[in-house]
């Protein structure tokens, strides 16, 4: 294993399909999207399960004050639980297609939301270069702020708050958008910055801030890239990216890993929740 890697919760553990890591008062809370359950685990290892969904989830985050925001991913619907009852904040069926993608919480405690837009689980549908990410607000009040997006899965928001930057999984590019007080995302005169761009089905890999190309493939969800956790920039607000090659769930065992800082410091530095990130 590659020095610095801990392996926290391995195949023993019954981890199905992990997504959206979120580091949060000293534990990696993430979904199980096919247990349908939020969960944690800390850094020696013990899982725990924090809330047991009624519903398929995608799109998670935590508020600066730990309150849970999460998505019913086909019925388009979102939640909030601060460890009382699940509360349905928002329904953005109307403003979305098919099935949620990933999400990202910011300071203010508002959500950005992608959407699949087409029935990924037809092999006859075709993707669409038509997604969008939805704002939705503490209050429920949601909107679309970007469009025209090719499979929106991945959303991160610089230390500064005044970026989002989307990898779109399969336009095979992280694209960035300036974030306005009111929340919406501006693309100036020129359109949204696309920072980084790769030749189709080619990934790049998780090691530090260097990448190298390597060949991609195809799974159920396509091949793309991945940006992980709250702490999904270093310090200086360079994105640091991690590959995610789709995979139907039977493809686990899933290990969850953390990067461990050399410092000596108590939080790890970077997170990943599929092998060979």
């Amino acid at each position: 294993m590659t020095s610095g890697i801990k392996t926290l919760a391995g195949p023993t553990t019954g981890l199905k399909f992990t997504e959206s890591p979120r580091w949060h008062n000293g534990k990696m809370w993430f979904l199980d999207i096919h247990d349908s359950r939020i969960k944690t685990v800390d850094l020696t290892g013990s899982v725990e399960t924090v809330l047991e969904l009624p519903f398929i989830p995608n799109a998670f985050g935590l508020t600066l004050e730990g309150t849970l925001v999460v998505g019913d991913a086909f019925q388009r619907r979102i939640y909030r639980w601060d460890g009382g009852a699940l509360q349905q904040v928002a329904d953005i069926s109307d403003i979305t297609k098919y099935c949620l993608s990933d999400g990202m919480v910011d300071a203010k405690g508002r959500l950005y939301v992608g959407d699949i837009g087409y029935n990924f689980v037809d092999p006859a549908a075709k993707p669409v270069e038509t997604c969008v990410i939805v704002l939705v607000g503490p209050d429920g009040r949601s909107s679309v702020v970007a469009d025209n997006l090719f499979f929106p899965n991945g959303i991160v928001i610089t230390p500064d708050g005044r970026t989002l930057i989307v990898a779109e999984t399969l336009g095979n590019r992280l694209t960035a958008f300036d974030i306005q007080e009111d929340g919406s995302l501006a693309t100036g005169g020129f359109g949204a910055v696309t920072l980084v761009r790769w030749p189709r089905w080619h990934l790049p890999r998780c090691r530090r801030r260097h990448l190298v190309r390597e060949p991609g493939g195809r799974g159920q969800f396509g091949a793309g890239l991945r940006r992980r956790g709250d702490h999904k920039s270093d310090q200086g607000g360079h994105p640091r990216l991690c590959s995610d090659v789709g995979r139907a769930a039977a493809e686990a065992p899933l290990h969850l890993y953390v990067s461990l800082p050399r410092s000596g410091r108590n939080s790890p530095k970077s997170e990943c929740v599929l092998p060979g990130c």
